[in-house]
């Protein structure tokens, strides 16, 4: 099983990459810890339903999030469930640490982070009129 897990997560390296080459920002990491320095409650979340580059996507950023700003509580939750075929696969190789959906809790975060979803396309999690802070997203935008 630990080759379907360095396949997921090549897969969503090169995805990384390719939307990389494309920016025309290099460093989208660093502007991204800046704009999140002084925000204490912070929260990662993907589309419904979410896919193993999503759950990777939200793993690796939470990590990133929680080694470097250390002052903030970083939570990584999800709408929907996850499971089933590739989903079941990878959850049982990497334990997540997902906090429940609580949609009533969404306007108490300083900072919302939105991973492989763009805030109106279908399945983003989020109401409407919410605003995120960042989004980190491989599709292109509409």
């Amino acid at each position: 099983m630990p080759t379907f897990v360095d396949s997921c997560v090549q897969t969503v390296a090169g995805s990384a990459g390719a939307v990389a080459r494309r920016s025309r920002t290099r460093h989208s990491v660093h502007r991204l810890l800046k704009i999140l320095a002084d925000k204490k409650n912070i929260l990662i979340t993907t589309h419904e339903h979410p896919d193993p580059d999503a759950l990777a996507s939200g793993a690796g950023l939470g990590a990133l999030l929680e080694s470097r700003l250390k002052g903030a509580a970083i939570t990584f939750s999800i709408k929907g469930q996850f499971g089933g075929g590739l989903n079941e696969a990878f959850a049982k190789q990497f334990q997540f640490k997902l906090a429940p959906w609580d949609e009533s809790s969404l306007r108490s975060y300083d900072a919302i982070v939105l991973l492989d979803v763009q805030p109106l396309f279908a399945f983003s999690p989020l109401p409407p009129d919410l605003a995120v802070t960042a989004v980190v997203d491989h599709h292109r935008a509409r």
